[in-house]
């Protein structure tokens, strides 16, 4: 016996009513199905919604990379603190001054920079209240900036006057740039738990 041919399921047509004034009449135009489903699903643009996100990490690295510096830096400052020998506390002293000027000046001018396009980005320059996270973050950004730039001063005319003294002299300057370097880690510690936790 000849097998039974299943018939498919008629598809539903749907039809758009249009109305032409000119000519005053009315009619049907048939409405495809794919032109339907790509009414009621737009689609999604992967790159853009995760746009913020990438943002977000670009800066959290660079201010990562910013207080690794600065606590290098300080390592080795409070490392010529210990030391007794004049050599030693002449390297560590250099080192130091070097630290800050090779490593935490550049990386805190990209953290800036980041954070300027993160905000042109996110339109935060056209809000009309400015988050109270945000204020922090630009107060302690640029307060810290020229606390770095000041013990990056005292450090290397502090290493330089150990150098030539052969560690008699300059060690003052070089324990000033210490504490300023720990207020600056400080502050910014201080600012990474106010922008995570974006109090109003």
């Amino acid at each position: 016996m000849p097998a039974k041919k299943t018939k498919k399921p008629a598809r539903s047509i749907k039809y758009l009513l249009s109305a032409n004034p000119k000519f005053q009449s009315l009619s049907l135009r048939r409405i495809s199905p794919a032109n339907e489903h790509s009414r009621k699903r737009p689609r999604r643009n992967p790159s853009t919604e995760n746009a913020p996100a990438r943002r977000a990490l670009v800066l959290v690295a660079v201010f990562i990379l910013t207080v690794g510096a600065l606590i290098a830096a300080l390592t080795a400052q409070l490392l010529a603190w210990k030391r007794e020998s004049p050599a030693d506390v002449v390297s560590f002293s250099r080192l130091s001054f070097r630290t800050l000027l090779f490593l935490a000046i550049p990386a805190w001018f990209l953290m800036r920079i980041a954070a300027e396009w993160i905000a042109v980005r996110e339109n935060w320059d056209d809000a009309v209240e400015e988050p109270a996270w945000l204020g922090i973050g630009y107060l302690t950004a640029e307060a810290g900036g020229l606390l770095i730039l000041i013990g990056t001063i005292l450090a290397g005319i502090g290493a330089r006057n150990l150098g030539r003294s052969e560690g008699e002299r300059g060690g003052t300057l070089v324990r000033v740039a210490t504490v300023l370097i720990v207020l600056v880690v400080i502050a910014y510690i201080v600012t990474t738990w106010a922008m995570s936790a974006k109090p109003d």
